[in-house]
């Protein structure tokens, strides 16, 4: 197989972070979905998801069409979580749904 370089949209995490860091990620996802986490896992797994795992900052080119899509499509992800946490709740009005 040949080797997959850890900027590749098909990297799988469990093949290149260490199993420390592995564990903590886990563990910080784990908690997130039990809501269970405290203030650390919770900014850790929010942190990882935007900057690593949906790669939210990084280029999208590839050459190859499929995996460029593939890293778009990630990219798209987290950019909607960014918006998200950075939407001005304050500014939305209520539909009428009368």
């Amino acid at each position: 197989m040949a080797f997959v370089d850890k900027s590749h949209p098909l990297t799988e995490w469990r093949r290149i972070l260490d199993p420390e860091t592995l564990k903590r990620v886990s563990l910080a996802f784990k908690c997130l979905a039990e809501g269970t986490a405290n203030d650390g896992q919770q900014k850790f797994a929010i942190d990882f998801l935007i900057k690593i795992g949906c790669r939210t900052y990084d280029s999208t080119y590839f050459p190859e069409e499929r995996v460029h899509c593939l890293a778009d499509g990630r990219r798209y992800v987290g950019m909607q979580i960014v918006d998200m946490i950075n939407l001005n709740v304050n500014t939305l009005k209520e539909k009428n749904n009368g």
